[in-house]
């Protein structure tokens, strides 16, 4: 994501979606968040598999059928907006799905499903990170992915609402629309395919005020 800078008022609103005061803490107005941290395995070969089967085997039709399933292409150009790689160019986030029916970017990509841009997202939105791993287990062999980490004042109302009535909620935003392709974990139809990405483990935690940590023996 490119660098920028915000505004008084899109800090002030970046500011509520993540800050809730610290009923802990000595003094007036001290601020913490909630957090959420998850340990996502990345199956590149399931990933692989679900893009071959989408492509029905065509391997000059894999780098759209990628696209499909996330809603970019590996460049990062949108496919609602191009049907092919646009280069660092492409790379934008200014765009919404509007018109978009799915014939252009399917309902169940992942940028579509966990954003849906039409302005709902608004007091929804999250503040997250992820940084990738690579370890190697004895027991089970290498395993890639991503630790994901993300910020809001309300778990419930935020990070659980997109992964629930989003992410997995087959019928969102449209009817029939299915489960999230990259990361939904809720998938109807019975395949022998592995999952793309599967939550190995996580936690919820509270991040208190600066004020509050100093305050610990």
């Amino acid at each position: 994501m490119a660098s920028q800078f915000l505004s008084k008022d899109e800090l002030s609103a970046a500011q509520n979606l993540v800050l809730v005061p610290d009923l802990l803490a000595t003094e007036k107005d001290c601020y913490g968040s909630y957090f959420v941290f998850r340990k996502l395995n990345q199956d590149l070969e399931a990933f692989r598999e679900r893009v071959m089967q989408l492509a029905r085997h065509d391997h000059e039709a894999q780098a759209l059928a990628g696209a499909q399933m996330v809603g970019r292409f590996t460049d990062g150009t949108p496919l609602t907006r191009f049907d092919q790689p646009q280069g660092s160019e492409g790379d934008t986030y200014d765009f919404t799905f509007e018109g978009d029916d799915g014939r252009r970017c399917p309902l169940s990509a992942h940028i579509r499903k966990a954003n849906p841009r039409d302005g709902s997202e608004h007091t929804i939105q999250i503040v997250r990170r992820g940084i990738p791993y690579n370890e190697v287990d004895a027991g089970t062999g290498s395993g890639k992915g991503l630790l994901f980490m993300c910020y809001q004042r309300s778990i419930q109302a935020q990070f659980e609402f997109i992964q629930r009535l989003w992410i997995d909620n087959r019928n969102h935003p449209l009817t029939g629309a299915g489960v999230d392709r990259l990361v939904g974990q809720k998938w109807s139809e019975k395949t022998d395919l592995k999952y793309p990405v599967t939550l190995k483990g996580g936690e919820y935690f509270f991040a208190p005020s600066l004020n509050f940590l100093k305050t610990m023996p």
